[in-house]
Parts: C-alpha cells; sequence; structure tokens
C-alpha cells in the first residue's frame, strides 16, 4: 500500500489565492490540504495535527505571519513555514526568516512555481526526519548492544559465582541479584525440589515481603511454580493470565524457567515485574542458560557436601577408633593387673600351708593341693596371655544409640556391685527417645565411670538420678550424699575430676576411670560433665549429650519411667 503524501496547511484569507495554491497545485500534485483564513485557527490545526509545512501569507488581517512563528517556536513545533509574498514586500520578508520562515512564494505564482518552492522545503524535511530515524535506529542499536554487553557481564559474574561459592544459599543469593539485573526485573525467588516431602522449598528470594522471606526452607506453593516443574518447560506471564495465580498479587509479568539435571526438574527460577512490561524471549533464554549453569553447580555442591560428609564421618570413626583403643588398653591391663594380684594372692596362701612342717596332709588333701596349684598356675598363665595393648579395634556404628538403653544397660551391669557394697541406685528414665550420636563402647566407658565415680561417693548408699530432654540435649543426673569437709569440697569445686582421688573412700576398683582419657571421650563426642553443689553434703553430677537430628527414631524406644537397682 502507498504511503499518503505529505499534509499542507494554508493560511490564506483570499479564497483565489487557497484555490491556486491548495487544490489546483498542491492538491492536483497528491498533497493532503487544508485551507484556513487566520492565524489563530492556524495555530489551533497546527498544534493538533502537525502539518509537514505551512504556508502563510505575509499579509493578514489581525495576527500576522511573524505572530504565527513565535507561537510555533513557544509550542516547541519544528514545522517549516513557507511565505507568500507580494511582490516589493522584501523587508517583511527578512523580519519573518529572522523568526524562523525556511523559504518564500512571490505573488501571483504559477503553479509550477508553487509546487518547486514546496518540493524543495519538503526535500529539507524528508531529509531532516530520515537523519532523525537513522540517530533512533543508532540510538536502539547502542542500546542492544549495551544491553547484550550486560548479559555477557551478567554470564561472567554468574560464571565466577558459581565456581567460586559453594554454599548453596549465597549462591543463589548472588544468582539472582545478577538475573534481576539483566532482565530488569524488580523481584526473584530461587526454589528446590524436596525430594523427601516431594515439594518445592524455597531456597533464596530476592526483594520479596518479609512475610514471604520468614518461610525460606519451608514448602511453597504460588499456583504456577508446580505446573513448570511438572512440565518441564519455561513459562512467561504478563497481565490477565497471570491473574489467575496467586503470584499477581507480587507483580503483573513473570518468568518460570526450571532448572534441570538429567533431564528432571531439580529447582525453579522465578522472576516478576510489578508493572505490565512482559519479557522477551531473549531474557528468557538468557535466564535458562544461567539455570544450565546453576543445575551445574548446584549438582557440584551437593557432591562437595556428600564428599565433606564422608570425610567427617570416617574422621570421626579414625578418631573414635584410636579412643577405643586406648579405653581397651586400659580396661585389659587392668585384667590383667587383677588376676595377677588374685593369683600371687593365692600363691602365697598356698606356699603357706605347704611349708607348715606341722601340716599332716591326707591323699585327697594333697590332690585338693596340687589341684590348686594348676589352678593357680593357669591363673598366671592367663594373664600372660592377656594382650595388654591391642593393635587396633573396628570402629563403632555411626548409627544413633538409645541413651535411656545405654544408661539402663549400665545400671544393670553394675548392680551386683552395687549390692555387694550395699548401694542402691534409682534412676527416672525419660519417655521421651533421647537418640545420641557416638561409638557405644565410648559411651559406655564414660557411663560406667561416672556411676563408678558417685558410688564411691556416696556415703549412706543411695544414688537418685533421672534421665531427660532438655534444650536439644540427652541429660543425665546423679545425686548422692557425700559426707566431705571444707578441703575435699574446696578441691571438688576447683577441680571436680582431678580432686576425685582426694575426696573419696570407698571408690570400687573395678571401675577405676583414666579421668583425663574420659574427658578427652568426652570431647570427642561433643558431651559435657560437670559438679554441682546442691548442699554442702549432697551432690549432683550431670552428663549431657546433642541429640541426633534424624527424622523419626523408630529404633529407639525409651526405657522404663522408673528403674531401681
Amino acid at each position: 500500500m502507498a504511503q499518503p503524501r505529505e499534509y499542507l496547511l494554508v493560511v490564506e484569507p483570499d479564497p483565489l489565492i487557497c484555490e491556486v495554491v491548495g487544490r489546483q497545485s498542491l492538491e492536483a500534485a497528491g498533497y493532503r490540504v487544508q485551507c484556513v483564513p487566520e492565524v489563530s485557527a492556524a495555530i489551533a490545526k497546527a498544534v493538533q495535527t502537525l502539518p509537514d509545512v505551512i504556508l502563510c501569507d505575509l499579509v493578514l488581517e489581525g495576527l500576522s505571519s511573524k505572530d504565527l512563528l513565535v507561537a510555533l517556536h513557544a509550542q516547541g513545533l519544528d514545522i517549516p513555514v513557507v511565505l507568500i509574498a507580494p511582490k516589493g514586500a522584501e523587508g517583511d520578508l527578512i523580519q519573518n526568516f529572522r523568526l524562523g520562515a525556511v523559504d518564500y512564494l512571490l505573488w501571483p505564482a504559477r503553479e509550477p512555481e508553487v509546487l518547486a518552492v514546496v518540493e524543495r522545503v519538503l526535500k529539507q524535511v524528508r531529509e531532516r526526519r530520515a537523519r532523525e530515524q537513522l540517530a533512533q535506529a543508532l540510538q536502539r542499536t547502542n542500546q542492544e548492544l549495551q544491553q547484550r554487553l550486560d548479559e555477557l557481564n551478567t554470564i561472567f559474574n554468574i560464571a565466577r559465582v558459581l565456581t567460586s561459592l559453594t554454599h548453596q544459599g549465597v549462591l543463589f543469593e548472588q544468582l539472582l541479584e545478577q538475573l534481576i539485573k539483566v532482565t530488569r526485573s524488580d523481584l526473584g525467588w530461587v526454589l528446590l525440589k524436596d525430594e523427601g516431602r516431594k515439594t518445592l522449598v524455597l531456597a533464596a528470594g530476592k526483594h520479596l515481603p518479609a512475610s514471604l522471606m520468614a518461610q525460606r526452607n519451608h514448602p511453597w506453593e504460588d499456583g504456577v511454580s508446580g505446573l513448570v516443574a511438572l512440565s518441564g518447560e519455561s513459562l512467561m506471564l504478563a497481565g490477565e493470565p497471570l491473574k489467575r495465580f496467586r503470584i499477581s498479587t507480587l507483580g503483573q509479568a513473570a518468568l518460570i524457567v526450571p532448572i534441570k539435571a538429567s533431564q528432571q526438574v531439580i529447582g525453579i527460577v522465578v522472576l516478576m515485574r510489578k508493572k505490565d512490561a512482559p519479557y522477551q524471549p531473549g531474557q528468557q533464554r538468557l535466564v535458562e542458560a544461567v539455570a544450565d549453569f546453576a543445575s551445574i553447580s548446584l549438582a557440584n555442591v551437593r557432591l562437595f557436601r556428600t564428599l565433606e560428609e564422608r570425610v567427617r564421618v570416617q574422621q570421626a570413626l579414625m578418631e573414635n577408633a584410636a579412643l577405643r583403643v586406648q579405653v581397651m588398653n586400659q580396661a585389659l591391663q587392668q585384667v590383667h593387673l587383677q588376676i595377677r594380684e588374685h593369683a600371687e594372692a593365692q600363691n602365697h596362701a598356698l606356699e603357706q600351708l605347704t611349708k607348715d612342717p606341722t601340716a599332716r596332709w591326707s591323699p585327697t588333701q594333697r590332690q585338693v593341693l596340687t589341684a590348686w596349684r594348676e589352678s593357680v598356675e593357669r591363673l598366671y598363665l592367663l594373664a600372660d596371655l592377656i594382650p595388654t595393648g591391642p593393635e587396633g579395634a573396628p570402629p563403632g556404628s555411626a548409627q544413633p544409640k538409645d541413651f535411656n538403653g545405654l544408661v539402663g544397660e549400665a545400671v544393670r551391669h553394675l548392680n551386683p556391685l552395687a549390692q555387694h557394697r550395699h548401694q542402691e541406685i534409682a534412676l527416672a528414665y525419660s519417655t521421651q527417645p533421647l537418640p545420641v550420636e557416638g561409638d557405644e563402647t565410648l559411651l559406655r566407658y564414660i557411663l560406667h565411670s561416672l556411676l563408678g565415680l558417685v558410688m564411691g561417693l556416696s556415703e549412706d548408699g543411695q544414688i537418685r538420678g533421672r534421665t531427660y530432654l532438655q534444650d536439644e540435649m540427652a541429660h543425665l543426673e546423679l545425686e548422692c550424699r557425700a559426707d566431705l569437709d571444707e578441703d575435699q569440697r574446696r578441691v571438688l569445686q576447683k577441680q571436680p575430676f582431678e580432686g576425685v582421688s582426694t575426696a573419696r573412700r570407698r571408690f570400687p576398683e573395678e571401675l577405676e576411670a583414666d579421668w583425663r582419657l574420659v574427658l578427652q571421650i568426652l570431647t570427642q563426642c561433643r558431651g559435657k560433665m560437670w559438679l554441682e553443689f546442691v548442699t554442702p553434703e549432697q551432690l549432683r553430677w550431670h552428663l549431657t549429650f546433642p541429640l541426633v537430628r534424624i527424622q523419626a527414631v523408630s529404633s529407639l524406644s525409651p526405657a522404663k519411667a522408673t528403674e531401681t537397682s
């Protein structure tokens, strides 16, 4: 379809001139022409219709052509004005040219002269408009190039972030900041799929309301992210289509891009604009490329965490194994010494009997003495066969242990010794499961050492205690009455473990403990032990271990509510 010719406005009160200039010359040449009789009407038309050229009579009643030029300039209208002047009006022409007129037409004039003047002026108009269009095109090109440069810088910054960060939260915060900048968005967030709960969880957000940021690391449902997670395809929404979803309260344009790994959606990136300004396909492709980079980085972060956890577990197992070796060495050493001491005592008694000159032994008695001697020799042999320094021991299980069960087992194990010493241990057990982490042998050693310590300090034989949950810690309390003088109490208050040897009176030899080793094991298991003086005679020992953070502890069941031994 041909473009319409230019629009010309003629300001001429003389109908004859309007007929010759407007209709016979210009309209016949194909131009669109409108004639008005006075300057005021011309000014109103110029503001409304913006003609390409104005032809104005130099001699007018009322407002003149100079008034027209001044009014156009005041309105900011850059419209060329051609003057229609009679011969001999050169002085007025010069004044009009000073005010901005571009050409003139001497009247009377023939049609070719009219067309020649108009064409000359329109040629300048066309050239000026072409220059303006080129300048605008150049400006758009520069803006597009600047946008591409910003995108490249963003991709570079994102690549640097993805390769330098291993903390998932910080990584997505930096990622969102760069994407919001390059896509000219107002806000955004990242969702990750929780494989356990099969839901999307808010991992990071930028410029979200505080009430929504409080949902971080919690399930997220906005009505559209779940659809993108199911389809695996990016989605751009704006205006009316977006209003059907809940996220329309945050903005009027949205770009939702999935994060994929092995063709599976593992997360969602959502960007939004508050104004109804739809995203462009180029911006969608850019965010999709960044999402691919993010999936690689996310896989690397998960792999790094897995390796870190494996290293931590292996290191803990190695340290536990080393401590177990020390515990076993000490236990075997004590067994070795006890057997040697009992064998020495029996051997001495046997020597006294056999060397008594007044003794007269019957054959049966001599057989008994011989068997006795053989038993003593076997005790010596058994003591020599016990290894006092084993080369190693297998590491314990990393599965959580039931603290209630461990305490109850230790009490039951010490029950015969307590009865022999005329003592009673009464504990109330927590009805809640108390899963703790650590090597079972090391935990038993700590419990046996603490119970033996309390048994040694107890004067009346009554030992009371309980297990309970407090501040995410498994807690054991043991109370006993100890008849201590002022010096012994002072030593226990300053050095509750080093001062045990000076305060105890009836400490069971079978439970002799190396308290430096106990404290070392406590540190390894992240446990704590301390002494509290309820009264000068009433002591209360505390032992705590951190709980294991797990979803459910079906294999751990609390011990009996109350157990007495």
